[in-house]
């Protein structure tokens, strides 16, 4: 038997968009959907006054990128998107635009939601989806990787820096910040993996990706994964066979162009049958997403 899943690129925030495209697809191809994968940067602030410089700067212009915090709480939004029949559950990993104190509460699979529909899944942890032998294990690991090492250059001034650099990326053990260590990298699947569906924020160095970074690279050879899902770096890669043999696929950010149109390569449909696929979901190809436009879609929420 297959499952399909709506998957997402970096939200921020647009939560409702999100949530009425995977009903829209439903009721456009008269099939059910099993869930929602999202890669990070879900825009998890609940409390407004948290918000970091750059997604405070972003929402003065886009008020979409606050669309999280209503979905925390039972509220007309969230009972008319998440207490509804034709909307699966969720599941993300933290991207390095979240309030990180706010997710750093949890250490296992959480629903942050009223209606067990929104779950955070935190570095390291495996969510086992679903019952029986349809049972999948979706493993995550979020956050921006971390800054090349670049050479500490001369004199007092360039030293200062690299230590000021050093300090910022030393976090506690249940302590989150934008960017993962490697030693967290390391650590993470230590004990092997099997997963069904990696999430990661970031990219793994691959042929496909040689941009990407290699702690990932060596997390994926760990964990095993069938399906691999990435955001972060405003990229589209694949679908395309890892060289390891898992399904590897690199979304773009889920946002509006300037003529109105959704960005190509935002989301799409992953299926996990016998063999997994995935296809991006483009407006160009689909007449029904014509109201997903900047200044129309959310007339669509009634």
């Amino acid at each position: 038997m297959s499952l399909r899943f709506a998957v997402f690129g970096d939200v921020h925030g647009r939560v409702p968009l999100m949530l009425l495209l995977t009903r829209a697809w439903q009721h456009a191809h008269d099939l059910p959907l099993d869930g929602i994968l999202q890669v990070g940067d879900m825009g998890a602030f609940p409390d407004h006054t948290r918000l970091d410089k750059s997604t405070a700067k972003y929402a003065r212009d886009d008020p979409d990128e606050l669309d999280f915090a209503p979905f925390v709480t039972r509220s007309p939004l969230s009972e008319s998107l998440l207490d509804h029949p034709d909307t699966p559950a969720v599941a993300f990993c933290r991207g390095n635009h979240e309030d990180f104190e706010y997710l750093g509460r949890y250490r296992v699979p959480t629903a942050l939601d009223p209606f067990n529909k929104l779950w955070y899944v935190p570095d390291g942890q495996v969510l086992r989806w679903g019952e029986g032998a349809d049972r999948l294990r979706v493993g995550a690991f979020g956050g921006a990787p971390p800054l090349r090492e670049q050479p500490a250059g001369r004199g007092r001034r360039s030293r200062a820096a690299r230590r000021k650099r050093q300090r910022r990326a030393v976090v506690g053990r249940w302590t989150l910040a934008p960017r993962f260590t490697r030693e967290a990298a390391q650590d993470a699947f230590a004990d092997g993996g099997g997963l069904d569906v990696l999430l990661t924020h970031g990219g793994p160095e691959d042929p496909a990706f040689p941009v990407g970074c290699p702690e990932l690279a060596a997390l994926v050879g760990r964990s095993r994964p069938r399906v691999h899902l990435f955001g972060h770096h405003h990229a589209t890669v694949g679908p395309v066979r890892a060289e390891a043999g898992h399904l590897l696929v690199g979304l773009e950010h889920l946002e509006f162009l300037r003529d109105g149109s959704l960005r190509p390569g935002s989301w799409g449909v992953l299926e996990l049958g016998e063999e997994a696929r995935f296809q991006f979901v483009d407006a160009r190809d689909h007449p029904w997403m014509t109201p997903f436009r900047r200044h129309r879609w959310r007339a669509l929420l009634g």
